[in-house]
């Protein structure tokens, strides 16, 4: 009886053991398929063009892909998507860009500043070149606190910067600066406008002086150059006569100057002044002009080289070739065409000078319209001089309202009254309209002329009435020089009215800054 009891616990023992195996197996199994299950769940989709058998063999892994697919009108759609899905990823990890032959890693947080960063400078940019074709500013004002305002990370600047390919000049210490100074400075306008006297003033428009200004208050050595150029020619300040916060400047910026002769543009800016009056180059650079351009190497610099050999009879045993500058103009620069053209012209071979002179229209230097309606005339190519005497430009505006009237330079005493009695009044109105489409095109001579004009025909004016109606269109025609950045248009306003009107006509033509420049910008610049 009691083996009988002592078998029976023992199968029931038995029977236990099994049940609670089989629970831990089937347990096993279930968890092993919820994995299974987990890893088709969160495994990247395969791509639904697979072959029969494989698709069959992975039918449990590809039926959400199958539930996907629906959403798509074709698998090429489908397959596009899986891949912009897996671009997103990326990019929104890192992404690469080479800079110096190394790749730079930047998170996408700091890819959106970059990308916000160079939106704002662009930006700027147009707002720039806003305010030199209306030579105004209040734009450049406005553009100089917005840039003030930008806050970012110096990887961002440097980024920028090196996008810009922004020169690091001495005193420059940060990225900003660097981005500052490039962005303020008006180089393509400064070296466009040097390359004939025709437009060299307008380098002295109060915008492009201000613009200056704010590129050098970045500590941009040549935008301080040319700051320096402007005061020295527009405002007698010579020698003794500085204060001395302008002595100051001088040296300062001459100092970084020398640090920088192996730039193009310091060589060739340095190199131009070296032999005008009153020399003040000369002061702090040792190097003469000749040895100034050939360290500059480019093609305006390598011009000026052929221009001074051409000019001084020191140079005589050496002088330049017509196709010494032929070779200049076929690597692109337009200036050495009318250089060479003139060459020809000297020489009596006309139909090589206008061949030259139009190539230089192609190239679009609209300035050789106005060499080239000279030697048409000379051919007595009527027609032809007559059509190249309809360039929209206002140099030619300026020459054809001179050629009516004579000279009318402020300053100066070449509009004789005699003369101007025999000219009729419809003459006298035809030269007002070029004058007036000079100073439209930006051109502040266009109102100086009118201004000056005016002036001298009040001296003629046969009644008082009249005489005061030809003055107050010349106050007029001085305010609009005003407006469009005009040093000597300021100085006769402020000659012809007084203290108080003078003031008037400042703040309700919002020029302030003009009133006093020189204070103005001594206390900007010492900020």
């Amino acid at each position: 009886m009691c083996n009988f009891l002592f078998s029976k616990s023992l199968i029931l023992l038995y029977l236990l053991l099994i049940n609670i195996f089989s629970t831990h197996v089937i347990t096993a199994i279930a968890s092993s398929e919820v994995e299974m299950d987990k890893g088709v769940r969160y495994k990247k989709p395969t791509p639904i063009d697979r072959d029969k058998e494989n698709f069959s063999s992975q039918k449990e892994s590809c039926a959400s892909e199958k539930h996907e697919k629906r959403k798509f009108d074709s698998e090429a759609l489908y397959s596009q998507k899986q891949n912009s899905t897996s671009q997103k990823k990326d990019a929104a990890s890192t992404f690469f860009k080479k800079s110096k032959g190394r790749p730079k890693v930047i998170f996408h947080e700091e890819d959106q500043q970059l990308l916000s960063l160079r939106e704002g400078i662009l930006s700027l940019k147009e707002t720039i070149e806003k305010s030199y074709l209306y030579a105004s500013f209040l734009y450049l004002e406005k553009a100089y606190h917005d840039f003030e305002k930008l806050d970012y990370l110096p990887l961002h600047w440097e980024r920028i910067a090196d996008e810009l390919k922004a020169f690091k000049w001495p005193a420059q210490k940060t990225a900003k600066e660097r981005v500052g100074g490039q962005l303020f400075f008006p180089a393509s306008h400064i070296h466009k406008w040097l390359e004939t006297h025709r437009t060299e003033h307008l380098i002295h428009r109060l915008d492009i002086i201000w613009s200056n200004v704010f590129a050098y208050k970045f500590k941009h050595s040549l935008a301080g150059f040319y700051v320096l150029k402007s005061l020295q020619e527009n405002y007698s300040m010579i020698g003794p006569q500085y204060s001395p916060f302008y002595t100051n400047l001088y040296s300062s910026i001459f100092e970084d100057l020398k640090q920088t002769l192996d730039h193009p543009d310091v060589c060739y800016a340095l190199g131009r002044e070296y032999s005008i009056y009153p020399y003040f180059v000369r002061n702090y650079i040792s190097e003469n002009d000749i040895k100034l351009h050939k360290r500059g190497k480019d093609l305006k610099n390598k011009f000026e080289i052929l221009v001074l050999k051409s000019l001084y009879v020191k140079y005589s045993s050496c002088r330049p070739t017509e196709e010494e500058f032929l070779e200049l103009a076929s690597q692109g620069y337009a200036p050495a065409y009318i250089r060479a053209a003139s060459m020809a012209e000297e020489r009596s071979d006309l139909e090589k000078a206008a061949e030259l002179l139009n190539k230089a229209l192609q190239t679009g230097h609209e300035e050789a319209s106005l060499s080239l309606v000279r030697v048409y005339k000379k051919q007595h190519y009527e027609d032809k001089a007559q059509e190249a005497s309809k360039a929209n430009i206002a140099s030619s505006y300026l020459s054809k309202g001179v050629k009516l009237v004579g000279p009318v330079e402020l300053n100066y005493s070449f509009l004789k009254t005699e003369k101007l009695k025999k000219i009729p009044l419809k003459i006298i109105k035809q030269a007002e309209n070029y004058f007036i489409k000079a100073g439209k095109a930006r051109d502040p001579k266009g109102f100086r002329y009118l201004g000056a004009l005016n002036l001298k025909l009040s001296e003629i004016a046969k009644t008082e009435e009249e005489k005061i109606s030809l003055k107050s269109r010349a106050l007029l025609a001085f305010r609009d020089g005003c407006r469009i950045g005009d040093i000597c248009c300021l100085a006769e306003m402020r000659r012809l009215t007084s203290k108080k009107h003078f003031a008037e006509i400042i703040k309700a033509s919002k020029l302030e800054p003009y009133e006093d420049f020189l204070g103005y910008m001594e206390q900007f610049l010492s900020e």
